[in-house]
């Protein structure tokens, strides 16, 4: 099933089952910046991108730039907290 992000004006298409799934590597990333990710890299694997001689996009890479996001956001929710003691 598809599902759609309004984000900028722009309707962002993915698949709900792989959003899902990157959101179940990054539970502490907003669900909205999981869906744009997701959404490029759709975006990159179709005809009209072969197109424009842009290079293979591996969507089986999704679950590891989902897994780099939460450990960013760890990072930064401890150094939030380190700085307010």
């Amino acid at each position: 099933m598809l599902t759609g992000v309004v984000w900028l004006n722009l309707v962002l298409s993915f698949d709900q089952d792989q959003l899902n799934d990157i959101y179940a590597t990054a539970p502490s990333v907003s669900s909205n910046i999981l869906a744009q990710v997701l959404s490029c890299g759709s975006t990159l694997v179709t005809s009209d991108s072969a197109s424009l001689g842009l290079p293979d996009f591996p969507l089986e890479n999704l679950s590891r730039v989902s897994f780099i996001l939460e450990l960013v956001s760890r990072r930064r929710c401890q150094a939030s907290i380190f700085l307010k003691i």
